[in-house]
């Protein structure tokens, strides 16, 4: 090989190795993926699979731990599937379900609904229970969505076309109410006589209150 095919080839070598250390690396090119799409940790693998948040109360087929009535107390209570790596923190929200003449739902409130309407936001992620205080709410229907760590795909992808929200193996994807629960007012109550005495208004209370919600969910 001749000098000037030496000097050739050291020259193409010399640029391939230069062109080469200015190519991102795979972390560096998932990095700039990760952060075009959404925050870390971000997972790129389909078989990666993500946990699951089970509403279990309130429940509208079991009204004894369920009844639920403006200005009152409600325990909401939740579990997670085996699969699933227990968050930071965990927030509940509330929305809304219209229905036609009180009985037939007329549509299924959106991701943004429930965002709309934060019960709590904060709330330790080893948690599984809470006590709602029901505030000045429409009498009516609604359901309960749960999401940890602030990882709602579907609300992200709705609020960010295009995009789609990074979750880390095993994390756990919103719960929501399987079906609607209702909330009494104080003016659907009804006092019925009984023979608890006078210092037991509560129980007459919360006889009214079952009364109600059972009637409710007869007719839904």
């Amino acid at each position: 090989m001749s000098h000037s095919q030496q000097g050739s080839l050291f020259l193409a070598l010399f640029c391939l190795i230069f062109q080469l250390s200015f190519r991102p690396t795979l972390a560096q090119r998932t990095t700039t993926q990760q952060t075009n799409n959404a925050s870390v940790p971000c997972v790129f693998n389909n078989n990666a699979q993500p946990g699951a948040i089970f509403i279990l109360t309130p429940n509208a087929n079991n009204i004894l731990n369920s009844a639920a009535v403006v200005g009152g107390k409600l325990n909401v209570t939740w579990s997670y599937s085996d699969t699933t790596v227990i968050p930071n923190t965990i927030a509940i929200y509330w929305a809304y379900v219209p229905t036609s003449n009180g009985l037939t739902q007329t549509q299924a409130p959106t991701p943004q609904k429930f965002h709309d309407n934060p019960i709590a936001t904060n709330i330790a992620g080893s948690e599984r229970s809470y006590v709602w205080s029901i505030g000045t709410l429409q009498p009516g229907n609604y359901l309960l969505r749960i999401v940890a760590d602030d990882i709602d795909p579907q609300f992200y992808t709705a609020i960010n076309p295009g995009k789609v929200q990074c979750y880390k193996a095993g994390q756990p994807f919103p719960g929501t109410s399987m079906t609607a629960f209702a909330i009494a007012g104080n003016s659907q109550l009804v006092g019925y006589s009984d023979g608890f005495g006078p210092s037991n208004s509560g129980e007459r209370k919360f006889v009214a209150v079952a009364c109600v919600l059972a009637w409710i969910a007869l007719v839904l």
